[in-house]
C-alpha cells in the first residue's frame, strides 16, 4: 500500500546531535556504533563554551606571530553557512 498523499506536518524530529559532537558523527563510518546521551540546551552551551576556550588557549599557546597566509571561506552545509578563518604559521 502506498500514501495517499504526503504527511501533513512532516514526521516527528526525535533528537538533535550537539555542535560539539557534529564532528564526530561526521567521521563516524557505516556500522560503527553510536549512543547517545540526554543533555539540557544549558549543558550543551556550557559544552560548547568550553571547547571554544580550548580552541582558543590552543591557539594562544602554539601560534607563533609568523602567519604566512591567511584565507577565509564560506561554508555551505545542510543550507547553513559558516565562515571558517584558516591560518597558516609557520
Amino acid at each position: 500500500m502506498m500514501a495517499d498523499r504526503q504527511t501533513a506536518g512532516g514526521y516527528t524530529k526525535i533528537a538533535n546531535i550537539i555542535s560539539i559532537d557534529l564532528p564526530k558523527i561526521a567521521q563516524a563510518k557505516p556500522g560503527d556504533c553510536i549512543t547517545f546521551k540526554k543533555v539540557t540546551i544549558y549543558e550543551a552551551q556550557r559544552l560548547l563554551k568550553e571547547v571554544e576556550e580550548d580552541i582558543k588557549t590552543i591557539k594562544k599557546n602554539c601560534i607563533s606571530e609568523n602567519i604566512i597566509k591567511t584565507s577565509e571561506i564560506l561554508l555551505r552545509v545542510n543550507g547553513k553557512e559558516y565562515n571558517v578563518k584558516v591560518e597558516e604559521v609557520g
